[in-house]
């Protein structure tokens, strides 16, 4: 099963403007809705919680591994609305000591992973961090991750703005079904 979430932009000035445009919802005071709302993004994986608003982030996850093992990848979709480039140039993640940029790549038949300085992604393009290409590393797991755990990404840019998005940690192997899994037994 996909989850598609719901995509929520904001950043801080447009919270503080929503505050003071809205005087009672059903009884609730305007930073009672505030909180409420930036809460429920919280509950839907992928989605933005922004600082910049050119840039959005959907389809965020992170595979999940076993406790033994110490790094992951996070995948997810950027997409610039704006009118220029935007360059993110660093990553972070609450749930890792260490967060890089890397990109798999075919080399004379041996795939190989590498640190990436930084990616571009151009006026109204859409980017997509995924395995076998460029991803998120997660380096030096803080704890254990279980399929379902929400984790903050930050996406560092260039310009000094920072875009945070949840991901959801996924089991991709049971995800895959068992046929993958019957494929793996029988070499």
């Amino acid at each position: 099963m996909v989850f598609v979430p719901a995509q929520i932009t904001t950043n801080r000035s447009n919270l503080l403007n929503l505050e003071n445009q809205i005087q009672l919802v059903g009884g609730l005071r305007a930073s009672h809705f505030v909180l409420i709302l930036i809460t429920a993004a919280g509950w839907f994986p992928g989605v933005l919680m922004a600082q910049n608003e050119d840039l959005s982030v959907t389809y965020a996850y992170v595979r999940s591994v076993p406790p033994t093992l110490n790094n992951t990848a996070a995948y997810l979709t950027v997409h610039n609305t704006g009118k220029q480039s935007v360059t993110i140039t660093g990553v972070r993640c609450d749930a890792a000591h260490k967060a890089e940029l890397h990109e798999s790549k075919l080399e004379l038949g041996v795939m190989k992973m590498r640190p990436v300085p930084s990616l571009t992604i151009t006026a109204g393009d859409t980017t997509v961090l995924q395995p076998g290409g460029i991803h998120i590393m997660l380096i030096d797991l803080k704890q254990a991750l279980t399929p379902g755990d929400n984790l903050t990404i930050t996406l560092e840019l260039a310009s000094g703005e920072t875009v945070d998005t949840m991901a959801t940690v996924r089991d991709l192997r049971a995800e895959s079904g068992s046929a993958e899994l019957q494929h793996e037994h029988h070499h």
